[in-house]
């Protein structure tokens, strides 16, 4: 969360009493007191700490009852600066609806210690693969510059249903905007925002898998540009038409894994490149 300049001056319990009036006074108290609210770097705030300005302030979602996500990622690399995961299917990167204990962020700073992890980039909770945290602070911005740029090379592999024709290629350009409801995306008139390359790269029956590289980084681009040129992915349960919200019982994972991440670092100079080791399950 970002406390914006207009609060610069007042105390810390009384702007989130004021921004989140849902929770309530005494329940902010209480976290602020466990330790639950602390600064970009990790140190704990008190209530009666005085906003300097715009900052940033990082807080624990809390749910009464979340339900167990059982399956568990893998940490593929880390050093002083980056740790890279490889998400399983269900799992959110960061808070998200009745999960919170189990995002991917909060089991890795059980996992590590550290404190200070912040994602680099997305990936929706259904989709499994690598994902990048920034470790530390001075060089967070030149990591996470690396996806904003595009200089971030990612490669996608998914299962969807084979489109009519002999075409195996597509460069698939349009506009992305919120759509209805509000956890789905539309494709709409206007300036193109997001381009995807897509291959075609082996058959079974009526199901392809296919080789993505998403050329910009728009939410559900991959699975809006996969229903558009007739391959919808395999259970994806939001495109091409809504379907009703599958039971929370982790079976039937969307058929799409973020398989690579590729980039020259910033700090080292050296060239990176982390695998997912999930696999796609083919239709019987």
């Amino acid at each position: 969360m970002t406390a914006p300049e207009a609060a610069a001056g007042r105390l810390l319990l009384d702007f989130l009493d004021e921004r989140f009036p849902q929770i309530g006074r005494a329940e902010w108290q209480r976290r602020l007191e466990a330790g639950a609210v602390t600064d970009e770097r990790g140190a704990p705030l008190a209530g009666g700490w005085r906003i300097p300005g715009q900052c940033r302030i990082r807080y624990w979602r809390e749910v009464a009852v979340e339900a167990a996500i059982p399956f568990e990622e893998t940490i593929l690399y880390q050093d002083e600066r980056l740790l890279v995961a490889d998400k399983p299917h269900f799992v959110p990167v960061t808070p998200s609806g009745p999960w919170v204990n189990e995002c991917l962020l909060y089991r890795l700073m059980r996992k590590t210690g550290c404190a200070r992890l912040i994602p680099l980039h997305r990936l929706d909770r259904e989709t499994a693969g690598v994902v990048l945290f920034s470790k530390d602070v001075s060089t967070r911005a030149a990591y996470s510059g690396l996806f904003m740029r595009g200089e971030a090379g990612k490669r996608y592999e998914a299962l969807g249903a084979l489109p009519p024709g002999p075409q195996r290629e597509w460069q698939v350009e349009s506009r992305i905007e919120k759509g209805e409801p509000w956890f789905r995306m539309k494709e709409t008139e206007g300036i193109v925002n997001a381009r995807t390359r897509i291959r075609l790269e082996e058959t079974r029956g009526a199901w392809g898998r296919f080789g993505i590289e998403p050329l910009t980084g728009k939410q559900h681009q991959i699975r809006l540009h996969m229903a558009r040129i007739g391959a919808p992915i395999g259970h994806d349960w939001l495109y091409p038409d809504l379907q009703p919200e599958p039971k929370v019982d982790f079976v039937n994972p969307l058929q799409l894994i973020a398989r690579e991440v590729a980039f020259r670092d910033p700090v080292t100079g050296a060239d990176r490149l982390f695998r997912s080791a999930y696999a796609l399950d083919w239709p019987a």
